[in-house]
């Protein structure tokens, strides 16, 4: 019967990831079937990969980028409104855009002497703008969120670390279930 309860949880730690966001996905494409005035299922995926390649070929455009520039700029403006939409450009600029400030996977040692360590990310090599020479700044994304923490430590509680910086987040993100292989 024990075996039969954990054969159960492992089948559950299968399926509910995968539910989970297939009902989301599911839920937003009924969403935009909704707001659009035609009645064809499938039609909101169609007109959201529309929509998200027009937006990739209009930022490319020599007349529509200083459009795009100055929406951005009014968004920016917005007090609530910035604070979310800079967050998540920044995110996504990090996650897929060109500029990839996830690519220094380091272990933090939390204080001096600790033999305990942060699996991180360096997103500033100096600080000495911030009055700071000589100390770093490191983000600690936790795990199974799209959250983290980022850290202000003396460069010399940094370690590199020799992996591949997808390897790096995928073992951060899955609590160490998945991810990074053994370095050499």
């Amino acid at each position: 019967m024990e075996k039969l309860g954990r054969t159960l949880l492992k089948g559950l730690a299968i399926f509910l990831p995968a539910a989970i966001t297939a009902w989301i996905f599911w839920r937003v494409f009924l969403i935009l079937d909704r707001i659009l005035p035609f009645h064809t299922p499938g039609f909101g995926l169609m007109v959201l990969v529309g929509v998200i390649l027009l937006l990739g070929v209009l930022a490319d455009n020599w007349f529509a980028a200083p459009l795009l520039r100055r929406f951005e700029q009014l968004l920016e403006r917005l007090p609530v409104v910035r604070l979310l939409y800079k967050s998540l450009q920044e995110m996504t600029q990090a996650l897929i855009g060109e500029r990839k400030p996830f690519q220094h996977p380091v272990l933090i040692r939390p204080w001096p002497g600790s033999e305990a360590r942060l699996l991180g990310f360096l997103t500033r090599h100096d600080l000495a703008e911030l009055g700071r020479p000589g100390w770093v700044s490191v983000y600690v994304p936790n795990a199974y969120a799209i959250a983290g923490q980022t850290f202000i430590v003396p460069s010399d509680l940094v370690e590199p670390l020799e992996i591949e910086s997808s390897q790096a987040m995928t073992f951060a993100v899955s609590a160490g279930v998945t991810g990074a292989k053994e370095a050499n």
